[in-house]
């Protein structure tokens, strides 16, 4: 309840709860937009959440392997269809981690292009030589 909660706005009365077999079931969860805004702020900085929901939240804790001692088994927290609605960006500067990218994504394209017209070059003269 404590870290789902912290995300989505829940109904605990209306949790599907096998405890002891540790799955727990929610449906049709209301996303808390501030939380959405936080988690998301450092990659886009100045976005608005003005919505989302989960169709179906499911955690599986395997308490019995827990309870024995035995760490081995994962703990699993399944989203079904998650959904997060966004207005536009307020800031006038778009996020410096889009930023980078988008600068070394064109410097990759840019030597790539001319190592492409370069091994055309060598491709013609080659052609060349072997014609004479």
């Amino acid at each position: 309840k404590r870290t789902l909660g912290e995300y989505f706005e829940l109904d605990v009365d209306a949790m599907g709860l096998d405890s002891w077999a540790g799955e727990a079931t929610l449906n049709n969860l209301q996303l808390r937009t501030e939380a959405a805004e936080r988690a998301l702020g450092n990659i886009m900085p100045g976005a608005r959440c003005s919505g989302g929901h989960a169709a179906n939240v499911t955690a599986k804790i395997p308490w019995k392997s827990l309870v024995r001692g035995d760490f081995t088994q994962p703990c699993v927290l399944k989203l079904d269809r998650l959904e997060v609605r966004f207005q536009g960006l307020t800031g006038t500067e778009p996020s410096s981690f889009f930023l980078d990218r988008a600068k070394a994504a064109e410097a990759v394209a840019v030597q790539t292009r001319k190592d492409l017209l370069e091994a055309h070059d060598k491709l013609a003269e080659l052609m060349a030589a072997e014609a004479k």
